[in-house]
Order: structure tokens, then C-alpha cells, then sequence
């Protein structure tokens, strides 16, 4: 008797009375060697094989025409051609992205060529939900240096710090600022309107002051991390006008990543990073070997807390204030102990522990461990969701399944409440950049991209000429 056929099948034999697949329709495949239900798996869409039998999609994709598929998507992409990639940015409870840098050339966006100068300008942009442009101030003279490093913003008012280095004066959109030294930078913070971009306040502060590198907001303190002489600085100053309120310094042996502020009844200022060597954070000397992270929080009083964090290898805190708690990660090689548990990494070359914190303690952990190199890792939190997007390559160990990368790739790694999300890989030339993600409270969440050619964006492919920075809107 003849084989019966499945509907799936397209041949079966029989060989000495038993019944052997031959091959099946298009799309479709015998996953469990079974020919009872003949070609069960439909290969189009079965997330768990996937284009082939055991080809799962990671977790937040589908299957779709035998490709995995996030099921985010990209809503809008905003390009910057010409502007350079360490730029800034920052949304705001209006929806509106606020974007910064300092441009070294002439750049288009929205269609419009925005000239340079002077050697370097520094610029502030507002783009709406909409991903448009609002409005764009431009600040710089021939022959000078401007530049906006970081920017913070709530809903009524954009904050950034930076440095300029003009022939004695600079205006930032208000009255000009008089420098009084001879060369080098001097920092500069100041204050605009979120809706118009009107100038609100901006300030130069003494020559001892070289430039702001972080800034964050924490009620009405301007938290800033920056560089004076002696080192690293962090800082209090007034939302209301940028008056110094109280400044730590901390020295030249240590780097900082970030800086986040907090309104508890008190305006918090945390800084985190690396140090080695010696460092006073306010209590005392703490000594250290190359590769010590830290985290120091601080009022107006002084050191409130320090956690430290030491491997054998290189490590960096990485923080991310949210309209929740705040999170981070640890980049670090081999192993870590920490005051929430000790993370094994099982002799992998290197590893990233994503955690999230209340005040003072994590409430949750996750390791990723990898074998390769990670170039940049940042983060971006709302109050129930925690992103990361990791630039890199290797093998990577994200929840018990293992992700191969080939080439240098932008993995975004998404947590719901502590639970793994979502994971996607964006290919190509596109590279996040090491400015932090940004995300609304509706999850929505916004990366500055630099592409240097045709990159795969989830499900979007984008090509530019040449050197461009974009920056992308991801609806989750």
C-alpha cells in the first residue's frame, strides 16, 4: 500500500514496509522526525524554528517569511549629516528630544545646511515627537570654540554645560560672558525654554573651571560633573540661575561615566565610573587597583554613600536616570562582587551586569557574560523598563541562550520588572553611540546613531553616503 500523504508532504516512500519522508512543501519541515503528523513545523512562521528546524528568534521577535522580526519597530529617523557622534541628548515629559554637541563642520538637518563659524560651534537642538525639528540654536564667532558636552531637561526648561574658548567673550544667547584667561577653556552652563528655545540664563564661572562634562537634574539642583584644576569636580548649582550651591573635588585619578540627580526630600547628585590609586571621596582616602568602579552619591552636606566594585580587569558604572529608579551597568572582565551577590562569569574573557536600584540598594540583577569585545554599553530607564544597547562583537549569553555576533553590532537588550524582554541586532555599519538611550515614560525609545553606510535597523535598512548621525525614535 502507498504511503498517505500529508498535506504538508510533498513525497513519501515506502521501504520494506515502512514509510519514509521524502521531502515537504515549501516552507514547512519534519522538526521532531516524526512522520505521523508528516511536516508539522511551518518554517514562515514558527518563532522557535525559524527558517530551519532549532532556529529560535531571540525573545521579543517573530518569525516572519522564515526571518526573525523584532516586533518593535522604528517610527521616524531623524539623520544629522556631518555632525559629529559624541553628541548629546535628552528627552522631556512634553516629548520633545533635546539634542546637543559641539560641530566641527557645517551639518544638514531637516533639509536646511547649518554653517559653521568658527573651528567649532556649539549647538542645541529640539525635535519633536514627530520627529521634526522645533527649533535650533546656534552658538559661535570665527576663530573660536564652542561646545555643548551634555544636556538634561524637564518639561519646561533644557539645562546644558560645556566650555568655550574664545578671544575674552562669548554669548550664549544672552549677555555676552568675559573670559579672563589668556587660553585654554572655560566651562559654561546654561538654561533655555523648552517650548521656544528662548535663553534663560547662562553663566561662565572662574578660570579654575574648565569645562562641565555631566549634568543632571535633581529638583531645583543642577547637578554637573566637570573639570577644574586638580581634577574632577562634582557639583550643586542653582536651576534658577546657575549659581554655585557647593562643589566637591575628587581628584585626577579616577574617570567618570555619568552623573544623575534625585529629589528625596534633598537634592542627590551620584556620580559613577573607574578609579585607580587613591581617592578621597569625602570620608577618606579609598585605595584602589586599576579597574576599582565606584559610585558616590552626594548633597549639599557631602558624601552621602560609596559603593565599589573591583575586577581583575577593566570596569565602569554606567548610569541612567528614568521617570522611575534609576539602573545601571557594570562592565568589568571575569568576576564581581557587589554588595547584592556575587557575579561569576565562568572563566568567559568579560561580562555586563545590568542591575536595577532603589536610594541606596539594587532590587534586581542580571549578567550577561560574552566572549569578544564591547566598545560601548549604554542605558536608559523608565520606571517599569530598563534598556540597555550594547556596540560589539563575540558571543554573548543573554537569559541561558547564546547570540553569536558577527562584525561589529548594536545589540538592545530590553527588561520588563527585572524579566528579559526583548533582544534585537542592528547589523551593518550603523554604530549606537556612547551618548546614553533615552526613553519616555510610554517606553518609547530614542538612540543617536552613527552610520557609515547601509545598516539594518530591526526591520528598517538605511543607507548614507557618507558619515551621518541619526537620531532614531523605537516604538516598543
Amino acid at each position: 500500500a502507498a504511503c498517505a500523504e500529508a498535506p504538508t508532504v510533498e513525497a513519501a516512500t515506502c521501504d520494506s514496509g515502512v514509510c519514509t519522508l521524502g521531502s515537504c512543501v515549501a516552507g514547512r519541515d519534519d522538526c521532531n522526525d516524526s512522520l505521523e503528523d508528516g511536516c508539522e513545523t511551518d518554517l514562515t512562521s514558527d518563532a522557535s524554528s525559524c527558517g530551519s528546524c532549532g532556529n529560535a528568534c531571540l525573545v521579543g521577535n517573530v518569525c516572519e517569511e522564515s526571518g526573525c522580526l523584532p516586533t518593535s519597530a522604528i517610527e521616524w529617523i531623524l539623520p544629522f549629516e556631518g555632525a559629529p557622534p559624541e553628541t548629546a541628548f535628552h528627552t522631556a515629559s512634553n516629548g520633545r528630544v533635546f539634542v546637543s554637541g559641539a560641530a566641527e563642520g557645517s551639518f544638514t538637518i531637516g533639509g536646511e545646511t547649518e554653517p559653521v563659524r568658527g573651528s567649532s560651534d556649539a549647538f542645541l537642538l529640539a525635535a519633536s515627537e514627530a520627529g521634526e525639528v522645533a527649533w535650533l540654536l546656534r552658538f559661535g564667532a570665527a576663530g573660536d570654540e564652542y561646545g555643548f558636552n551634555r544636556v538634561a531637561a524637564t518639561s519646561t526648561r533644557v539645562f546644558v554645560g560645556g566650555q568655550f574658548s574664545p578671544a575674552g567673550r562669548a554669548s550664549f544667547g544672552g549677555p555676552e560672558l568675559v573670559s579672563n584667561r589668556t587660553g585654554g577653556e572655560d566651562m559654561v552652563l546654561a538654561a533655555y525654554d523648552a517650548e521656544t528655545g528662548a535663553h534663560v540664563w547662562s553663566r561662565r564661572y572662574n578660570s579654575n573651571y574648565f569645562r562641565a562634562e555631566h549634568v543632571a537634574i535633581a529638583g531645583d539642583t543642577l547637578c554637573v560633573v566637570g573639570r577644574r584644576e586638580g581634577g574632577v569636580f562634582v557639583g550643586g548649582f542653582s536651576t534658577d540661575d546657575g549659581e554655585r550651591r557647593w562643589v566637591r573635588s575628587l581628584g585626577s585619578d579616577l574617570a567618570v561615566t555619568s552623573v544623575i540627580g534625585r529629589n528625596v526630600g534633598t537634592a542627590l547628585c551620584t556620580v559613577s565610573g573607574a578609579f585607580r590609586g587613591s581617592v578621597d571621596f569625602g570620608d577618606g582616602p579609598v585605595d584602589a587597583e586599576s579597574g576599582t568602579a565606584f559610585e558616590a552619591t552626594y548633597d549639599a552636606s557631602g558624601l552621602r554613600s560609596l559603593l565599589t566594585a573591583t575586577s581583575p580587569g577593566r570596569s565602569n558604572v554606567l548610569h541612567s536616570g528614568g521617570p522611575g529608579t534609576p539602573a545601571s551597568i557594570l562592565a568589568s572582565d571575569l568576576r564581581i562582587s557587589w554588595e547584592d551577590g556575587d557575579y561569576d562569569f565562568a572563566g568567559r574573557d568579560d561580562g555586563l551586569v545590568v542591575w536595577r536600584q532603589g536610594i541606596l540598594e539594587p532590587s534586581w540583577g542580571f549578567a550577561i557574560p560574552f566572549a569578544g569585545s564591547i566598545q560601548a554599553a549604554t542605558i536608559g530607564t523608565t520606571a517599569d523598563r530598563t534598556s540597555i544597547a550594547i556596540f560589539g562583537t563575540g558571543s554573548f549569553d543573554i537569559g541561558g541562550g547564546s547570540l553569536a555576533v558577527d562584525g561589529l553590532r548594536t545589540l538592545l537588550v530590553d527588561f520588563e520588572r527585572g524579566e528579559l524582554a526583548s533582544v534585537v541586532v542592528w547589523g551593518g555599519d550603523a554604530a549606537v553611540t556612547r551618548s546614553r538611550i533615552t526613553v519616555d515614560a510610554d517606553g518609547s525609545q530614542y538612540h543617536l546613531v552613527a552610520n557609515f553606510g547601509t545598516a539594518q535597523l530591526g526591520r528598517q535598512s538605511i543607507s548614507s553616503a557618507g558619515s551621518e548621525l541619526l537620531l532614531v525614535r523605537r516604538l516598543l
